[in-house]
């Protein structure tokens, strides 16, 4: 009869420290599984970031003048507007 107590004993010990893995392994997932929603956050904000900034070059592209600045120097004038 002692044996058969000691078995239950160990077997509810076995069990109490499997909830406690499987609690931890849950933490560990649902830590994983928010890091990987932060990440594709992150990822999708910066293709939409990267998309914008490709349009406004675009823009600035079409929109600036084809001349030079009025501060640069004519090519005429050499290196220096002299």
């Amino acid at each position: 009869m002692v044996e058969i107590e000691k078995l239950k004993e160990d077997l509810a010990m076995m069990k109490g420290e499997l909830k406690a893995r499987d609690a931890f392994i849950g933490m560990l997932q649902k830590d994983k599984q928010d890091q990987f929603e932060k990440f594709w956050d992150y990822t999708t904000k910066i293709s939409e970031q990267s998309r914008q900034l490709g349009r406004l070059e675009e823009r600035l592209s079409i929109e600036a003048p084809h001349e030079s600045y009025p501060h640069m120097p004519k090519e005429e004038d050499g290196a220096f507007g002299i």
